[in-house]
């Protein structure tokens, strides 16, 4: 819906006739613009009413990375090195799509620097990879624990994920943001959710497990468009 912007109030004068009564013609044309300019004000004002109440907001990240150059590194796991899991891969390959969403943001991959952490145990220098790489920011991480089986669902399959990540300041040297997160997926499995888990292999579905997560980093680092009216709602 196009918004009005500006409107200016409408004068009206009621022409009388020189010397004379004024002319009942002219009175009631001059009543009927009164109307239409009040129904016009009050019709922009309910305009102004509909975008408050239904226009998308953005969240402020809690980390902000908006117009940065990202380097994403693959996590590693409970067990396995970054460069040798494969479920650190997994969680780099889908935070390197859902960051390509943020505004004004690029996410590299370097395979270079992708094997050369497989071949050591050495402390990475994350902020030095950022620099070979011309990168701002430098996103990596562990996956701490993932399962695509729950007790209460026996049969089908619910992903279980807790991830940690950490972005490092290149210009800095130094870390800037840390967090953990956790994932259950479906989240609710009365709500037809079912269905996915059941229809799905595992090696699909715990794609989509960690795409969820991938997901909620970005909301994270970027912010998160909200629809005010589904807000209020509460869905």
């Amino acid at each position: 819906m196009q918004r009005l912007r500006g409107t200016r109030a409408l004068r009206i004068s009621t022409c009388l006739a020189i010397g004379g009564a004024p002319d009942p013609q002219r009175a009631a044309r001059a009543r009927g613009w009164l109307v239409s300019a009040a129904a016009l004000l009050l019709f922009c004002s309910g305009c102004s009413l509909f975008d408050a109440l239904f226009r998308e907001e953005q969240t402020t990240p809690a980390y902000d990375v908006r117009g940065k150059t990202i380097l994403v590194v693959p996590f590693r796991d409970a067990t396995l090195w970054h460069g040798e899991s494969e479920l650190g891969h997994e969680m780099s390959r889908n935070l390197l799509y859902w960051l390509q969403q943020c505004e004004n943001v690029e996410s590299l991959f370097n395979t270079e620097i992708d094997t050369e952490l497989a071949n050591t145990l050495d402390d990475p220098d994350w902020c030095g990879y950022g620099r070979r790489t011309e990168a701002e920011l430098v996103v990596t991480g562990k996956v701490d624990s993932f399962s695509c089986s729950d007790p209460k669902t026996i049969g089908m399959m619910r992903g279980n994920l807790n991830v940690t990540f950490e972005v490092w300041d290149v210009a800095a040297n130094a870390l800037g943001y840390k967090q953990s997160i956790s994932v259950i997926y479906p989240p609710d499995l009365e709500s037809g959710s079912i269905e996915i888990a059941l229809d799905q292999n595992e090696q699909d579905f715990r794609r989509q497990v960690f795409a969820e997560a991938a997901e909620r980093i970005k909301a994270i680092l970027c912010g998160e468009v909200l629809d005010t009216a589904a807000r209020r709602s509460g869905r």
